[in-house]
Order: C-alpha cells, then sequence, then structure tokens
C-alpha cells in the first residue's frame, strides 16, 4: 500500500506547509542555512512517547489485514453435489449438471443434460459458497465481491487523504474505525450475497483509511531518520495479522462467526482517543500553535525532556512566514511537470503495479495452491 499513501496527501495548502515545515531560510543573500525542526528539537526525534505512539498505530494494521484476507476462508472449496435426484441422474464428474431422465423407462440419458440449481455441501462448517451456492455459473461472483473490496481501497486511497487533511489525522483515523467496525459486523448477518458485496465494498474504503491516516499520524510524530524507520516498522504487524486469522479461521469453521470475531476486536482501538495525540505538526500548519503546545508538553514529560522556554515563539515565525506564502503550491500535478519527474514517477507506477500484481494474486488465491489453506497462509 506504500504507492497509495504517496497519493495519500493530496491537498496542496497543508501539504505544502507539511513539507516545508523542517526548514526555513533566512534572507541573507550569501547563503540559506536549514534550521532544526522546532517540534523535534523540543521534544526530540524519538523517545518514549513516540515508541508508545507509533507502536500503537502499528497495531491498527492486524485488522485491516484480517479484512483483507478473510475471503480466503469466507469462500474455501467445498466439495458438493446435485441434489435433484427426481428430475435426473447425478453425473459424479460434473455436479453442475444432471444427466435427464428417460420417461419411457426411467434411465439416464448421458447425452442430454439438465443444469442444476441445488446443491448440498460436504464437510462441516458454512461458508459464502454453501450459504448464496457460488459455484458452477456462481462461481466466479466470489472474483466480483474481491474485485468490489479492491475497488473501496482504490478509492478511498484517494480520498481519505484529503479528509485526513481537513479534519486530521486522529479524527480520521478512529471515525474510520469505528465504521470498519460497523461495516464488518454488518458484513456478518448479511442475508444476501448482494449486501455482503456492497458491503465489502465500503469496507474496503475505510480499511484503507484506517491504514493511511495511521501511517501519517506515525511519521509525523518522529522526526529525522526516524520517519524512514517508523514508516518501515509501521508495516510489520501484517504477518502477524495473517498468521493469527488462520488460526482464527481454523477454530471457526463458520464465517459468520470468524466475520464477528476480526469485526469486533477492533473497538478496542477507540480507547486510544484517550491516549493518541493529534499531529503536532498538522496542527502547526493550520496555526494551532496553542494546542502544538500542550502536545508538545505531555511528549516531554514523558520523555523527560524540558521545553525551552521561548518555544511558543519559535513557533510562530513559521506560520507567519508560511500564511504570507500563496504561491508554489504542491499538488499532484508537480509529478508529471518535467520529463525527469514524469520518467520517475511512471518507473514507480510499473514497479508497484508489478509488487502488487504478485502480493494480491498470491495471497488471495492461497486456496488454488493446493495443500492446506490454513498451513499455507501461515508460511506466506
Amino acid at each position: 500500500m506504500e504507492d497509495d499513501i504517496c497519493s495519500f496527501q493530496e491537498n496542496g495548502g497543508v501539504q505544502e506547509r507539511l513539507l516545508r515545515m523542517p526548514e526555513r531560510s533566512t534572507n541573507s543573500s550569501t547563503s540559506e542555512e536549514q534550521e532544526e525542526d522546532v517540534i523535534s528539537s523540543a521534544i526530540g526525534e524519538f523517545g518514549r512517547w513516540q515508541l508508545l505512539l507509533t507502536f500503537i498505530l502499528s497495531l491498527v494494521n492486524i485488522p485491516c489485514t484480517w479484512h483483507i484476507f478473510v475471503p480466503t476462508f469466507h469462500a474455501r472449496e467445498r466439495d458438493f453435489l446435485c441434489v435433484q435426484p427426481q428430475i435426473g441422474c447425478q453425473i459424479t464428474d460434473n455436479p453442475c449438471f444432471l444427466a435427464e431422465r428417460s420417461v419411457v423407462n426411467d434411465s439416464c440419458l448421458d447425452y442430454s443434460q439438465i443444469k442444476c440449481e441445488n446443491w448440498e455441501f460436504k464437510g462441516e462448517g458454512s461458508t459464502i459458497t454453501s450459504e448464496f451456492n457460488l459455484v458452477c455459473d456462481r462461481k466466479t461472483l466470489i472474483n466480483l465481491a474481491e474485485m468490489m473490496f479492491l475497488a473501496g481501497v482504490a478509492v478511498g486511497g484517494l480520498v481519505s487523504g484529503i479528509i485526513s487533511d481537513k479534519y486530521g489525522r486522529k479524527k480520521t483515523l478512529l471515525t474510520s474505525i469505528s465504521v470498519q467496525c460497523i461495516l464488518g459486523t454488518l458484513i456478518a448477518f448479511a442475508p444476501w450475497f448482494e449486501l455482503y458485496v456492497v458491503l465489502r465494498c465500503l469496507l474496503g474504503f475505510f480499511s484503507v483509511s484506517v491504514v493511511f491516516s495511521g501511517f501519517v499520524l506515525a511519521i509525523e510524530l518522529v522526526g529525522g531518520h526516524w520517519r524512514t524507520i517508523t514508516g518501515i516498522s509501521y508495516l510489520f504487524p501484517v504477518s502477524l495479522g495473517y498468521c493469527t486469522i488462520s488460526g482464527m479461521a481454523y477454530l471457526l469453521d463458520n464465517w459468520r462467526h470468524l466475520q464477528l470475531a476480526l469485526s469486533l476486536p477492533g473497538t478496542l482501538f477507540l480507547l486510544s482517543w484517550f491516549i493518541l495525540p493529534e499531529s503536532p505538526r498538522w496542527l502547526l500548519a493550520l496555526g494551532r500553535t496553542k494546542e502544538v503546545i500542550e502536545i508538545l508538553e505531555k511528549a516531554a514529560k514523558f520523555n523527560k525532556k524540558t521545553l525551552p522556554n521561548n518555544l511558543d515563539k519559535s513557533l510562530m515565525p513559521i506560520m507567519s512566514n508560511e500564511q504570507q506564502e500563496n504561491k508554489n503550491k504542491v499538488g499532484v500535478g508537480d509529478l508529471f511537470k518535467t520529463a525527469n519527474m514524469r520518467k520517475k514517477t511512471l518507473i514507480l507506477f510499473l514497479i508497484w503495479f508489478g509488487v502488487y500484481l504478485v502480493y494480491y494474486g498470491l495471497v488471495l488465491n492461497l486456496g488454488n495452491l493446493g495443500g492446506d489453506l490454513y498451513i499455507n497462509s501461515v508460511r506466506v
């Protein structure tokens, strides 16, 4: 999802100020000096405060990973037989059709076949395949459900950035988590496949919003080279998500019970409203200096650091200078302005297209690889 993260912050005004915040230039005609990030100078680039918050933020990836991967278990393969013997004879090698029964001698006519409409599924448990009869000519609908989820992810990757820039990272994150839990629970009670598909699409939209807003908040809490480290380690819990959902699916063979089991734990993250702060850099970009100082005071206390006495004065010039700048707005169009940027942008598009083609192609088709589905999930 890192390619979508690059497109996450599309709102030019806020994005421009965030990009320029760490450095300011003097009016000297001889040289321009880069000054330190005021926020990092006050509380440190990375301390106990940042470690705790970035760890909590990284955990939101686990429910999102569950929702991405769960269709593999929702629609796992089941052996089935046609259950319409009164109108035809069972064809052992093709349960999608029946051999027509002769009205003369009650024998089976192999050359004449009837389409089966009711099936009996072998084995224990319940899946969307058995409940919604997604076999034979309806089997392709399984792929439709996952395509709709990914469509929601694509749209959410674009829209959630705008929402986050306007309303804040914290509000966007926790609102998305709340809606994610609600949609996940509603899916568990969906009586029709059509509703299942619609809810999965909406779930994709809010799931990617959780990942992106959490990512941006995490890297805006740290400074210096720790932003790169935090951005990478933020996705470490994804592998844990794949392993844990395999165990959950093994223990819960009913897809509705499994869906509830992976949707309800997300409500625990709502308690982080009392722990997570808003992004101080986002607040500073909007000129809400008083709120920034309150957050930095708590962070400095947790990191056992002392804030400089002139912190409020250090923050104010950044805002006054930025508010006076009305040119050189940063936007998505800048990725295509020059030949060099167009070349790099297109190369990155191709690289990430290939990466995700292989990634989703492997993850979403584990059921077709052969062997034990649950063991394969842990290995991958």
